[in-house]
């Protein structure tokens, strides 16, 4: 079966499997096995779009009506991969912790390292990069990571420096934990001081922090590009592990604070509808929102969500002269020196049908079709 030859229907049917499947494994039971509408060419691609591939691997092995052949190679492959990817990630962290904590730099571990560990196995949950917050001096943390085999891939600009070591290892040094424009960051300005120190050097968030941090990384994506399986699957296995032993009355203070209670309530019934009670007879807007959105979102759900509200004139303004915040999150030479915000105005202006012509392209014809008059 062509993967163009399948109807809507038969694709939303692979779609519900793809969840059926990763429900097995998050929690270990025997998956079903596939009926004939189901597409295993289709349903690789779609939890590669998702970065969840690996994850699904586990249930596939498991079928007795799998894939064969070459399809079965790759997905097989992938999981490998991701078996010594992960081992890698482990013993480089523990590398970069050394150097760190000899060097004196000051740091906290977000993202995914510690939501790996969350999972019945880590390499359960494929993790592209390792994300390290630095107290003070990120340039200080750049050189001593450099001098344990990491190159500088992108330095200076938005809220973090980016590292890579051959053959897959890349590094994210943030300044921030969340970008300067984004509406938690000032709640976030003082997370250091709110977490635990383990040692001289090294802080681990609450668990309260560190659940609330990951709703706010996901309700990032999924507010301006959209968001994919994998983070709702954070969110469950967050949600079945390490929310029972948080502190009800902090966290629903804190949430409140933020305004995320009403989101928190909506993501947690979507994920235990797709990997606790398997309940996939209907799909909401919502969950259709998050299946096409593909690992971190897509440019239609940025400009959806960047144009909402707006007349046309207010959504080109805004394009045109993205707010100070915005502009020091991405030219980091803002920061020390905002007396150039004009210049920078006038250069994005200069350059941008250069570097980016091709998408300004596809906003225009997007937003001539849906943005307000």
């Amino acid at each position: 079966m062509s993967v163009n030859t399948l109807s809507k229907e038969q694709k939303l049917n692979n779609i519900k499997y793809l969840l059926m499947l990763l429900k097995s494994v998050l929690n270990e039971t025997f998956p079903l096995e596939p009926n004939e509408e189901i597409d295993f060419d289709f349903l690789f691609r779609l939890a590669k779009s998702h970065n969840v591939a690996n994850t699904a691997f586990y249930a596939v092995e498991q079928l007795e009506n799998r894939p064969t052949g070459e399809l079965f190679k790759q997905w097989q492959d992938i999981r490998n991969k991701n078996v010594h990817r992960n081992l890698v990630q482990t013993l480089e962290y523990q590398s970069i912790v050394d150097a760190f904590k000899k060097a004196g730099v000051e740091f906290l571990p977000i993202k995914g390292l510690p939501l790996c560990n969350l999972y019945p196995k880590p390499d359960y949950r494929e993790m592209a990069d390792l994300d390290i917050l630095i107290k003070n001096d990120l340039k200080t943390a750049g050189e001593v990571i450099a001098q344990i085999g990491y190159s500088p891939v992108e330095v200076g600009g938005f809220h973090h420096d980016k590292f890579a070591k051959p053959p897959f290892m890349l590094v994210e040094l943030h300044r921030d934990i969340v970008p300067l424009n984004s509406p938690f960051y000032s709640y976030y300005e003082d997370i250091f001081n709110r977490s635990k120190k383990a040692d001289n050097c090294e802080y681990r968030m609450t668990d309260e922090d560190f659940f609330i941090f990951n709703l706010v990384h996901l309700y990032k994506h999924y507010s301006t590009a959209g968001c994919g399986i994998k983070m709702v699957m954070d969110m469950y296995i967050q949600h079945k592990y390490l929310y029972p032993t948080l502190n009800k009355r902090v966290l629903e203070k804190e949430l409140e604070k933020l305004g995320l209670s009403d989101f928190l309530e909506k993501i947690i019934e979507i994920a235990d509808k797709w990997f606790g009670k398997g309940d996939l007879e209907s799909l909401s807007k919502e969950e259709l929102y998050i299946l096409t959105s593909g690992t971190f979102g897509n440019s239609k759900n940025v400009i959806a969500n960047r144009k909402e509200g707006k007349s046309k004139g207010e959504y080109v303004i805004t394009r045109l002269f993205p707010t100070s915040a915005e502009m020091k999150n991405i030219y980091g030479i803002l920061r020390k020196y905002p007396v150039l915000l004009p210049f920078f105005y006038v250069g994005r202006l200069i350059c941008a049908p250069f570097t980016k012509g091709k998408r300004i392209k596809r906003e225009i014809e997007y937003m001539k079709k849906t943005v307000k008059k």
